[in-house]
């Protein structure tokens, strides 16, 4: 289970971070939310089949978060080269920013679980079904981890709207949850 007496709730400013952009740049992760508000995905790793189910999610409805005045931004804890390789693998319409020191997973109460979660026979099985249906785990130098995955969304004040830490690993909101938060911002 998540500690979440240090995790991020509603109603709360977010955190902000240095983190690096897919060109390497350092950028102000409150820049994701300055213009508009931004749902902000942190994934596990990129060999997590559930995690790149999700963000496969987030890129389908992206023109739906778009219309309702929302932006989005993936956050993982690869170096930025290999974040900008996975968002064109992947074909992300949206930005991926790199956090290899996870300041900005921990300000967020994105702590390292058990990695035996991992391997929990629900979580093994949703993994096994995403890769017959095509969603095969990209195999990366990351080490194992116990990485919390989590989506905050955050309004263009900085004050967290939704927070959502994926405990167990495999339990994401959906997409509508994601859209009825926009369409409460009425951006």
């Amino acid at each position: 289970m998540a500690d979440t007496a240090a995790s991020i709730q509603p109603g709360m400013p977010a955190p902000t971070a240095r983190l690096r952009d897919a060109d390497g740049a350092e950028v102000e992760l409150a820049r994701c939310w300055s213009e508009r508000p931004a749902l902000i995905f942190f994934l596990r790793h990129f060999g997590c089949a559930l995690c790149r189910d999700h963000v496969h999610r987030i890129r389908e409805s992206y023109p739906a978060i778009r219309a309702r005045g929302g932006e989005a931004v993936a956050v993982t804890f690869a170096e930025w080269h290999a974040a900008a390789h996975f968002a064109q693998t992947n074909r992300l319409p949206f930005s991926i920013l790199a956090d290899p020191t996870r300041q900005a997973y921990l300000a967020f109460g994105l702590t390292e679980g058990h990695i035996a979660e991992a391997f929990n026979p629900e979580a093994l099985l949703r993994q096994v079904a995403l890769a017959l249906r095509g969603t095969i785990p990209y195999i990366t130098s990351l080490p194992a981890t116990g990485q919390r995955g989590g989506v905050f969304i955050v309004d263009q004040s900085g004050i967290v709207r939704f927070a959502h830490i994926a405990t167990p690993i495999y339990n994401y909101p959906t997409i509508e949850q994601y859209l009825a938060v926009f369409d409460q911002l009425g951006t």
